[in-house]
């Protein structure tokens, strides 16, 4: 089973939408799903499924792939990417590509973090443009 981890901005947004559109496969999924958010400011997370982490990132991480069964999946939250990619938690990236550039933001990687080997595992194209690109991390 699937288990989502967000830092505290994107599982606010989230919280602030989805819940609403429940009528959406998103939205419908994202109530379904346990959420976990890692925050050392929230205390209550205000969603079903939703559980907060309040420790260090990286040993809250380590904890929760060493508990559950199935699938961590990060969504959003670059602060916590760039922490668990430098303490070696990624094993899969799954990266949505839209067809839209933008020309600022963080980078993926923390600078000065060794990019990770990456083998193609699946590439899909959606009818809306956008591609999904799966690649083992090693």
């Amino acid at each position: 089973m699937r288990r989502d981890a967000l830092g505290r901005q994107t599982f606010v947004d989230f919280r602030c939408y989805w819940p609403q559109h429940t009528d959406e496969p998103a939205g419908a999924s994202l109530e379904r799903l346990q959420k976990y958010v890692v925050s050392t400011t929230l205390d209550d997370p205000g969603w079903v499924h939703s559980t907060v982490l309040s420790g260090d990132p990286v040993e809250e991480a380590r904890r929760l792939v060493a508990e559950v069964d199935g699938d961590v999946v990060l969504t959003g939250s670059i602060q916590l990417c760039h922490a668990l990619f430098a303490a070696g938690l990624a094993d899969e990236l799954r990266l949505f590509v839209y067809p839209a550039i933008q020309a600022r933001g963080r980078g993926l990687l923390a600078h000065g973090t060794t990019p990770p080997a990456l083998s193609l595992l699946e590439s899909r194209s959606f009818e809306s443009g956008v591609t999904l690109l799966r690649y083992a991390v090693s």
